[in-house]
C-alpha cells in the first residue's frame, strides 16, 4: 500500500528514477501506462489535502521527459485513456494533460476551468500546484467558491500566487465577457475545462478564445453517429436528471469546424480531448470518435441509458452549420 511520505525521495529511489530513465522510451511507456496500478505505487506519494493520491512530482517530470523525448523522435502515443492518471482530476485527466503538454511542448502557462466545485478535484489543480500554471477558476455555488478561495490560499504550493476564483453562473451570453474581464485579450489561454453539466456545447460554441487545449465534458454513452446537445433553451427536468449536456460527436463537430483535432478522451469518455491545429503534433493520437466511444463504461451506459432517453428533444449539431460563427 502507498504510505505517507514526505515530498523529497529517499537515495534509494532517486537512483531508482534515474535507472528508469535511462531504459528505452518503450519500456517506460509500458510501465506509465499501468501507473495506477498498486505495482507502481513507489511513483506515488499520498497527498497532505484528504487523502489524495496524488503522482510524485519529480515522476511526473520524469514522465514528461520521455513523452518529450517521443516527439523528438517523431513516434505517436499510445491511446491516452491508457496512460492516464489521477492527482487531484476526478479520473485519469491528470495524466492525459500531461502527455498532451508535453507532446505540444507546453510547460507552464495560462489555465481556465469552469465548474470547480471546492477546486479539490479537478483538470487543472494539479497545473496549479505542481507546475506553478497561472489560474482562472469558475463555480455558480457560492460556498464550494468559499472553500475553493480557503483552499488554494492556505495549500503550500499556491498560497504564494493563488488562482483567481471567481463565483458566477456561466451562460453563452456572458463566457467571453468574463474571460475578457480575467484574462487581458492579449494573454492567451493554454487549458480550458468546461464540465458545467448543462449547456456545455452553447457555451462552448459562444466563446471566442482559442485556447491550445479544450477538455470538453462529453456524455460519452451517445450513439456515436448522434451529434446532439440539449437546446438553448433547457431547464433542468428533475424527472430526466441524465438529460443534460453534448454527445461526443457535437463537440467534436463544432471544434473541427474551428480547426481543433480529438486527440482522444478519459477512460470513461466523459471528458474529450482537443488540440489547436496550429501546435497539434503527430505524437498525438488522432481517434475517431466510434473509437473513443468504445469505452466499456461507455458502452454499458448507452445500453442503459440511451433507449430512454432518445425520445427527448435533442439538437442537431454539425460542423456545416458552424462556418459563420466567430474563431
Amino acid at each position: 500500500p502507498v504510505g505517507v511520505r514526505s515530498g523529497a525521495f529517499r537515495a534509494t529511489e532517486s537512483l531508482g528514477i534515474m535507472q528508469t530513465f535511462r531504459r528505452s522510451i518503450k519500456d517506460l511507456l509500458l510501465e506509465l501506462q499501468s501507473l495506477g496500478s498498486v505495482a507502481n505505487a513507489r511513483f506515488f506519494r499520498r497527498g497532505d489535502i484528504l487523502g489524495i493520491r496524488q503522482v510524485d512530482p519529480a515522476a511526473e517530470r520524469l514522465w514528461r521527459s520521455s513523452i518529450s523525448a517521443l516527439a523528438e523522435r517523431g513516434e505517436t502515443l499510445p491511446p491516452l485513456h491508457t496512460i492516464g492518471y489521477r492527482s487531484y482530476s476526478q479520473f485519469d485527466e491528470d495524466g492525459i494533460l500531461q502527455a498532451i503538454l508535453a507532446a505540444i511542448g507546453i510547460a507552464d502557462g495560462i489555465s481556465v476551468e469552469v465548474g470547480i466545485g471546492d477546486g479539490r478535484e479537478c483538470n487543472t489543480t494539479n497545473l496549479l500546484f505542481n507546475h506553478a500554471w497561472h489560474g482562472v477558476l469558475v463555480d455558480a455555488n457560492a460556498s464550494q467558491v468559499r472553500r475553493a478561495i480557503r483552499f488554494f490560499n492556505h495549500a503550500k504550493d499556491t498560497r504564494a500566487f493563488p488562482p483567481i476564483v471567481v463565483c458566477q453562473s456561466i451562460t453563452a451570453a456572458n463566457i467571453n465577457a468574463l474571460l475578457d474581464e480575467q484574462l487581458p485579450s492579449n494573454e492567451e489561454i493554454d487549458v480550458i475545462s468546461l464540465d458545467i453539466d448543462s449547456k456545455d456545447y452553447w457555451i462552448l460554441r459562444a466563446m471566442e478564445r482559442r485556447p491550445k487545449v479544450i477538455v470538453a465534458e462529453v456524455r460519452g454513452w451517445f450513439p456515436p453517429d448522434r451529434a446532439v446537445t440539449v437546446p438553448e433553451n433547457w431547464v433542468y427536468d428533475s424527472a430526466h436528471p441524465e438529460y443534460y449536456g453534448q454527445s461526443l460527436a457535437g463537440a467534436e463537430n463544432l471544434l473541427r469546424g474551428r480547426g481543433y483535432s480529438l486527440v482522444g478522451v478519459n477512460k470513461y469518455c466523459s471528458n474529450a480531448f482537443f488540440v489547436r491545429g496550429d501546435v497539434m503534433t503527430e505524437v498525438l493520437p488522432a481517434p475517431s470518435v466510434e473509437e473513443c466511444s468504445m469505452r466499456p463504461r461507455a458502452m454499458a451506459l448507452r445500453e442503459s441509458l440511451w433507449p430512454g432517453l432518445s425520445h427527448l428533444p435533442w439538437t442537431n449539431v454539425g460542423a456545416e452549420s458552424e462556418v459563420d460563427l466567430p474563431l
